[in-house]
């Protein structure tokens, strides 16, 4: 603050005196042997002995330099200055020092142009990112678009620009480091060095939509779909298929292959198509300034169909005849779960099942099927008498909001508890998370449950909180995590939680590790079977340290970035002439250079160029330490 005060206060005192009052210095800023076009230059007041830069940097005059990267600073009051350009922070120093001690200082005379303050950067002084957004023939440029660029670090100004009606944009003074360059909803990863990176270009995508349908209205299976791009080494791009056979992509001009798998014994491709092109022997050409045409996906079946039938009967001493109870059968060969209920008396069909294995489920018990070529009968699902339990929780110090939830093994429940510490609510759920019930919240805040009856391994794990205690009546079940339901009990669960927000206690009551991630603010419980373990119904969660990059993501690299990491280069058979030649080349994620095009260059030396950079092999640039496919410019000079 101190720095800006006595900036205006200098300015403003320059700028009451007259033009004879005051002197003018001018030169030339370049950076790597060329004009530095953009760049801040300062008078900046010489400090005092023993005052920082950072808190006497006054400065009594600031330009930026023109495209020939000249400058001409005027009204500064006579006496000696410091040229500076660049960052506030880490500026250079005329004649090109970074240190504060080797600058040379520049007298600065009443009515006099001091000339030929020329210097180079010492530090980067900011590169210059830009490109253009290209979107599809018949759409316009939307009005006022903004393209922003965001770094890990906050910066005092956003690096942001708006869109020229051709779509090109320049974002200036950006400092070295990793960027992700936003056009909403399009993004890009930009990785800046000393030197501009030119040519980021984001093209629009087309929207592709495209049906897999199956003869006779039969059961869609769960296929894999992938378009894949003709490009060389380029990844598949994984489709998703909807229950009702959909799928959609959005593509960039070029061509691609559309691979289709897992199609079950059965079944067979028929027809592949986009319009009357034939997918199967043809690629999907996606051509600029034409919408591709829907993909059509048609499955042949055969005569008898593949699938069968699964019936069988729920009983055991849970079951409640006259209940219809949801039948759900799951399992990889399906795209969605088959859903059916059972009878008044427990009878139940599952119908077109195609041959494999499966999960069936039905309250709170599950069996696992093989299912083969012919129907599948007498099923048997036994369930087990339900007790209704009661829990209670006490957390102790700061009543901080959490979740509390579970999840079991075979035939188990999932139950979690959510919201604010006052107001907690308790769900019965699947292992898949799907909500069957709502506990009974009890005046006293505790919880009325069902649980089926046997014995369970519990286990708790409550990020951001230390377990204190856990029981079933008598029963400590930090010491034994075995919980033994029987219709006789009139215990319930307690557990204590006390908060220790800088603290976690990964204590886990059946033996085994967990990671707590304090981000998650919850408190999860597993309930599960004791003959089968707790490690079949595990709730695995993913948790993102960090921007990863996609596998088709664009990353665009500065040249000097880029430089860096060649390992071997060729130089063209031809003898340079004329202006330096600029080529975009693109690196896959082996460091082979997979296509070059021109930029800017000698005609006569375009097809030489290509040939050399062609033949340039680069260490892998790694980017979140994976090997990552670039993008980047190449400057060949004379």
């Amino acid at each position: 603050m101190k720095a800006l005060l006595l900036t205006a206060a200098l300015l403003i005192q320059a700028a009451g005196q007259l033009p004879n009052q005051t002197g003018s210095v001018t030169g030339r800023l370049t950076k790597n042997g060329q004009p530095a076009a953009n760049i801040r230059v300062g008078a900046m007041v010489i400090p005092e002995a023993g005052v920082s830069v950072a808190e006497a940097s006054s400065l009594a005059s600031v330009v930026l330099t023109d495209a020939d990267g000249r400058y001409r600073l005027e009204n500064i009051p006579p006496g000696r200055y410091y040229v500076t350009a660049g960052f506030v922070d880490t500026p250079t120093y005329f004649p090109g020092v970074s240190a504060i001690g080797s600058a040379k200082a520049v007298v600065v005379e009443a009515g006099v142009t001091t000339e030929g303050i020329d210097f180079t950067t010492a530090v980067s002084a900011g590169a210059t990112v830009s490109g253009r957004v290209i979107y599809p023939p018949g759409q316009s440029v939307p009005i006022n678009q903004k393209v922003t660029l965001v770094g890990a670090v906050r910066m005092a100004a956003a690096l942001e620009s708006v869109l020229k009606a051709d779509g090109s944009f320049e974002i200036q003074r950006v400092r070295p480091g990793t960027y992700t360059l936003r056009v909403p909803p399009w993004t890009a990863t930009v990785i800046v060095g000393d030197e501009d990176v030119p040519g980021v270009d984001i093209e629009v995508p087309y929207n592709v939509a495209g049906t897999v349908t199956v003869e006779n209205n039969g059961p869609l299976p769960n296929l894999s779909l992938s378009l894949v791009s003709a490009k060389p080494r380029a990844e598949p791009q994984k489709l998703a298929l909807s229950a009702a056979g959909a799928f959609s992509s959005q593509l960039t001009p070029g061509e691609y292959r559309l691979g289709v798998s897992g199609v079950p014994d059965g079944y067979a491709i028929k027809t592949i198509s986009s319009g009357p092109v034939d997918l199967v022997a043809n690629p999907l050409t996606v051509v600029a300034g034409t919408p591709p045409a829907a993909i059509s996906v048609l499955l042949a079946v055969a005569s008898p169909p593949p699938w069968v039938t699964v019936s069988g009967k729920v009983s055991g001493p849970g079951f409640e005849p006259g209940t219809p109870y949801s039948m759900t059968l799951t399992g990889k060969g399906l795209l969605v779960p088959i859903q059916s209920r059972t009878s008044p008396d427990g009878s139940f069909e599952v119908a077109r099942v195609l041959p494999g294995d499966y999960t069936l489920g039905v309250s709170t018990r599950k069996v696992g099927v093989h299912v083969g070529k012919v129907d599948l009968k007498n099923v048997e699902l036994a369930l087990p008498r339900m007790k209704e339990v009661a829990a209670g929780v006490t957390i102790q110090g700061p009543q901080q909001q959490i979740t509390m939830s579970g999840t079991t093994a075979n035939g188990g429940l999932v139950f979690r508890v959510a919201g604010p510490a006052n107001a907690l609510e308790l769900l019965l759920t699947d292992d898949a998370g799907t909500t069957s019930a709502t506990a009974t919240r009890q005046p006293d805040g505790t919880f009325l449950m069902r649980l089926p009856e046997g014995d369970r391994i519990v286990k708790v794990e409550a990020p951001g909180y230390t377990l204190k205690s856990l029981s079933y009546g008598t029963t400590d079940l930090l010491a034994n995590p075995t919980l033994r339901v029987a219709s006789a009990d009139t215990a319930r669960v307690e557990m204590t939680l006390e908060a220790s927000p800088k603290s976690f206690d990964d204590t886990l009551v059946s033996g085994l590790s967990a990671t707590l991630n304090s981000a998650l603010n919850s408190i999860r419980v597993l309930v599960a079977n004791a003959a089968a373990g707790v490690g079949a119904g595990n709730v695995i969660y993913t948790i993102a340290g960090g921007a990863v990059t996609p596998p088709n993501a664009i990353v665009y690299v500065g040249p000097d970035v880029a430089q860096a990491n060649v390992s071997s280069s060729v130089p063209p058979v031809a003898a340079a002439v004329g202006d330096s030649i600029v080529l975009r080349a693109e690196i896959d994620k082996q460091g082979t250079v997979t296509d070059v095009t021109m930029v800017r260059g000698d005609p006569q030396l375009n097809a030489a160029a290509i040939a050399a950079v062609k033949q340039w092999r680069y260490r892998p640039y790694l980017l979140n330490g994976l090997p990552t496919a670039v993008i980047t410019t190449i400057r060949l000079d004379r």
